[in-house]
């Protein structure tokens, strides 16, 4: 499977943030991307498009009441989930959520967004401090996608043959 084969599924209920991700697999030559924003009946909307790949949008925050903890700290979410990408506003909250990712959830963050990464300064204490990917999703969907197809690819090769053999 190519990356360019993939059906991917983007789920998100901010239609501006979904047309930029649609917008950044399609200018990475992913033609196959189906963009749902209603979460009403997805169970039949993921059967019937049988996606390679789940894009879903968790909500405003992982600190707090909204339930993206819970996701986080669940292991068969955390097993079936191959990309993590945060968007911080500023250093501080890049750097806490490089502390939650390493010492609560136990993996690393895929790519950093947001306002953060607007100007090199955000970017490059991101990417030389933290060691984690950094891309301004308006100024650089391309660059985004890759940082995000990069480890999709990565967990597809180690866990797809696992799949399968449980399949057979």
């Amino acid at each position: 499977m190519t990356a360019q084969s993939l059906a991917i599924l983007v789920i998100d209920e901010n239609r501006i943030r979904a047309s930029i991700i649609e917008e950044g697999l399609r200018e990475n030559g992913h033609d196959n991307v189906t963009v749902v924003h209603d979460i009403a009946g997805i169970a039949r909307t993921i059967a019937e498009i049988n996606p390679d790949v789940i894009v879903i949008e968790l909500g405003d925050g992982f600190i707090g009441h909204y339930g993206v903890d819970d996701f986080l700290l669940d292991a068969e979410f955390s097993h079936f989930t191959c990309a993590d990408v945060v968007a911080a506003t500023d250093l501080a909250g890049a750097w806490a959520a490089d502390q939650l990712f390493t010492n609560r959830y136990h993996r690393p963050i895929s790519v950093m967004v947001g306002p953060v990464t607007d100007n090199g300064v955000g970017s490059d204490y991101i990417i030389e401090t933290l060691g984690t990917p950094a891309h301004n999703a308006i100024q650089d969907p391309h660059g985004l996608v890759g940082s995000v197809i990069k480890p999709f690819m990565a967990w597809n090769d180690k866990h797809l043959p696992k799949v399968k053999e449980l399949v057979a």
